[in-house]
This record gives C-alpha cells, sequence and structure tokens, in this order.
C-alpha cells in the first residue's frame, strides 16, 4: 500500500510530506521534506538518499522515485 503523499507551499518553499500507516498498529507516522530542485529534476532528500519527483500534466499523476505514481484526488 502506497502512503499517503501531500504537497503544499509555506511561504515560498514547497514541502512534500508522507504519512505512512502500519498496518498492524494503525498508527500514522508524518514525514515532511523540502522539495529541491537540481536542474531541471525535483527531489526530496531523505536521510538515506534522493527521492526523485516527477509530474505528468497530461495524466494528472505525480511519480516519486521508489514510492510509485500518485493520483491526484
Amino acid at each position: 500500500m502506497n502512503p499517503t503523499v501531500i504537497i503544499y507551499r509555506n511561504d515560498k518553499v514547497y514541502l512534500l510530506s508522507i504519512i505512512y500507516v502500519s498496518e498492524t498498529t494503525k498508527q500514522a507516522s508524518p514525514a515532511t521534506y523540502e522539495i529541491q530542485q537540481d536542474g531541471s529534476q525535483y527531489f526530496i532528500a531523505t536521510a538515506s538518499k534522493r527521492l526523485y519527483i516527477d509530474y505528468d500534466s497530461a495524466k494528472d499523476v505525480l511519480s516519486i522515485s521508489s514510492l510509485g505514481d500518485y493520483l491526484h484526488n
């Protein structure tokens, strides 16, 4: 199951929050990252790696490397 992803703006910075919910305990574990840019690529820097973000406006699909694709709700 993919975690919930929320993108929002705080002043001039865009943030991405990932909310994992444990299937066993039903506890939510949120994590928030600043969306950064390297040339034409966008990414968030987690503790261990960069997760790259891509948006296909024609399909309205957000792709996050290693997390999968997300449809806009």
